[in-house]
């Protein structure tokens, strides 16, 4: 299990409960560097989301919980302008968070985890048959932008519909 350690974040998000292990905070940061502000924060509400979903489901905790942070928000990194290549934004944004999360000194199966993250959060039909933490990104990201009926955050959860 990741620790959940009060490190502040500069005041971003530091009320939420998420991960903050090194590898946490310097995805956060990175993402929070790349990104857009709009997609940074959707990306934050895509692990808040998923992780809720799971812990719904009985997924999670139980499973790895910083390898579910890594791939939510890293997961949109492709629409930024250090992921946009000549591949499709899932495909470049899963590159890039791959390269990052190598030269972080990560392993192959965190680095694999979060490329299956943000190569297939747009097609839950196989995402789900991967592991929890990456179909749960996509379940994050399908309940965030309206794909699923009901989000299912409860009122007064961080991150839910107002």
């Amino acid at each position: 299990m990741t620790s959940r350690r009060a490190e502040p974040v500069n005041d971003l998000y530091d009320g939420l409960d998420f991960p903050r292990t090194q590898t946490a905070l310097a995805a956060l940061r990175f993402a929070k560097r790349v990104e857009h502000p709009a997609v940074f924060n959707h990306n934050m509400r895509t692990y808040l989301s998923g992780r809720f979903a799971g812990e719904q489901d009985g997924v999670l905790p139980g499973r790895d919980d910083e390898a579910l942070f890594l791939g939510c928000v890293l997961h949109d990194v492709g629409l930024s302008a250090e992921g946009d290549g000549d591949q499709t934004f899932i495909v470049g944004g899963a590159d890039l968070a791959a390269r990052f999360l190598t030269e972080l000194g990560l392993g192959d199966d965190t680095v694999e985890t979060a490329w299956d993250a943000g190569a297939l959060h747009l097609r839950f039909e196989i995402a789900r048959r991967k592991r929890p933490e990456v179909a749960l990104v996509t379940t994050g990201a399908g309940y965030e932008l309206g794909i699923h009926p009901r989000h299912p955050l409860p009122d007064g959860y961080p991150g839910a519909p107002r």
